[in-house]
């Protein structure tokens, strides 16, 4: 069989796997015998439990095992004796999770097993709602945390590791005909809000927002609002898609969003729109509306962090950094390392073209942030900034090297508008570096390419013109039909091709100017 041919029987696993020495005993010529003679040997708790564990998509934690697999006859103690034992025989397997502790998790084909046995049984739904309704408390401990501020940080990691488990909450909840199951959908929905695209994706959000969306439209005005606030989210950041992006947030805004990510994201996207429409006063007004809305210290700092941009978007360089510093302060007093990283970043763009001691010492708080918070994005951003600092010090190759790491963080999960000012910062370095081409070619992809309208949203006023003079300077020296062809280029690029293209130039760059 061919590769394709393997691949589309893999949900079939049992029949597919049946090879065998014909010499070996029965419980060895099959998959599936092997497994059932396994089986056979757990307790009848044990076997209830194992099948349970099955509406698991991947690891999970003992709380979470307790939560889902107890009931009808099996408490939880039950669950955390059984699950020893299904370690200790190689029916559960074990991974790290967070400050040390252990989280469980299937192989895929007995998880396959243990699902079919639990289908068997007549308990999948059952099992399948207290998956969901595990997990729409789980939910409930996350936004908790955004609202108090406590144990955010905490609860912010936690969530990353449950992204399998929110989506398949999710999909169950909108595939069931049963009254009520989709509000589990929504529930779980309505916190990613305000998440980045790439958690986003992974939760399932995107590939189900038209599902969820219809189901909203028939649920509470504040679950629909979320929905709404996360699709305007989406609009912008992944697509570029100003209208769309407007009109969602707005609709958002119109039914009152009582979320904390609904009514943040709904903010900073309708004030994004308006800095990519050129209209800085408007959006400055938006952000102090979305501030003067919510309270708590990470929140206040991100709308700080928002008017520090807006104000360095229309050349107010000291309303941006005072913004900026009551942002860090703020972020800080949450200690939350994620919201602290945005507003170091802010401040690093708020004193690049003042204070650059102040700046450079800044950027590496910012990055130490970013890593603790383990955000991919974070990172990237930070690292973007860092690169524009040593290359304004002198140390161009240096530089280079840290937009190599910077497109490596990223991957293809950039959102569009942090990409577009890292790659007008990226135009400069190589301009810096003696590669008018590669700065032809950026300079094309964040003026000309298919998400240049976000450029006024994406960079502050100073970034704009120093943009102008790389284009100017590398004009001059490639001649015009160089340069236009190279413009050309960047114009047709992708933002995956963009970050790819600024890692590969990067590297090059680097290697060159080795000794």
């Amino acid at each position: 069989m061919t590769p394709e041919e393997i691949a589309q029987l893999l949900d079939e696993r049992f029949r597919l796997l049946t090879g065998g020495r014909r010499s070996a005993v029965e419980r060895h010529q099959t998959l599936r015998a092997t497994v059932d003679w396994s089986y056979s040997l757990l307790s009848d708790t044990e076997r209830a439990i194992f099948d349970r564990l099955g509406v698991f998509p991947s690891s999970f934690d003992l709380e979470a095992a307790c939560g889902v697999a107890s009931g009808d006859g099996v408490d939880e103690w039950d669950v955390r004796d059984a699950l020893g034992s299904l370690v200790t025989k190689s029916m559960v397997g074990t991974v790290s999770g967070l400050r040390g502790t252990t989280r469980y998790q299937l192989l895929e084909t007995m998880r396959q097993y243990a699902r079919e046995r639990l289908e068997e049984s007549g308990d999948a739904d059952t099992r399948r709602r207290a998956h969901a309704v595990y997990f729409v408390g789980f939910v409930e401990k996350v936004a908790d945390a955004y609202r108090t501020g406590e144990d955010l940080q905490l609860r912010t990691a936690q969530s990353r590791l449950e992204l399998d488990n929110y989506r398949a909450a999710m999909t169950w909840g909108l595939d069931s005909d049963a009254p009520g199951d989709a509000e589990y959908a929504l529930q779980i929905a309505v916190l990613f809000a305000g998440w980045e695209p790439f958690t986003r994706r992974a939760a399932g959000l995107i590939t189900h927002q038209d599902r969820l969306l219809e189901r909203a439209r028939s649920s509470a005005p504040e679950l629909l609002a979320g929905i709404l606030a996360g699709m305007a989210n989406d609009a912008f950041m992944l697509r570029g898609d100003i209208d769309t992006a407007a009109h969602l947030a707005q609709q958002a805004l119109d039914l009152g969003p009582t979320v904390l990510g609904g009514v943040a994201m709904s903010h900073a996207v309708l004030g994004f729109c308006a800095l990519s429409r050129n209209e800085p006063d408007r959006a400055v007004t938006i952000f102090e509306a979305g501030k003067n809305r919510l309270d708590t210290n990470h929140s206040q700092a991100f709308f700080e962090v928002l008017l520090s941009r807006a104000e360095a978007s229309r050349g107010n360089a000291a309303a941006a950094r005072a913004h900026a510093e009551r942002a860090v302060r703020l972020a800080r007093e949450s200690q939350f390392s994620m919201r602290i990283a945005q507003a170091l970043n802010a401040l690093v763009v708020a004193t690049a073209y003042t204070d650059l001691e102040t700046a450079q010492r800044v950027v590496e708080d910012a990055l130490a942030a970013a890593r603790d918070a383990g955000t991919d994005q974070g990172i990237a951003i930070s690292l973007s900034y860092h690169a524009e600092l040593l290359a304004t010090a002198g140390d161009v190759q240096a530089a280079c090297a840290v937009l190599g790491d910077m497109a490596r963080a990223w991957g293809q999960d950039a959102p569009l508008q942090a990409l577009l000012g890292a790659t007008a910062r990226a135009a400069a370095i190589f301009a810096d570096a003696g590669a008018p081409r590669p700065a032809a070619t950026l300079a094309g992809a964040v003026m000309a390419g298919p998400h240049s309208q976000l450029l006024l949203a994406a960079v502050d006023a100073r970034t704009r013109d120093q943009l102008q003079h790389v284009i100017d300077t590398v004009r001059a020296q490639l001649g015009n039909d160089t340069f236009d062809n190279e413009w050309a280029r960047g114009a047709t690029m992708t933002s995956h091709e963009i970050t790819r293209y600024i890692g590969t130039t990067a590297d090059e760059l680097n290697s060159n100017a080795s000794p």
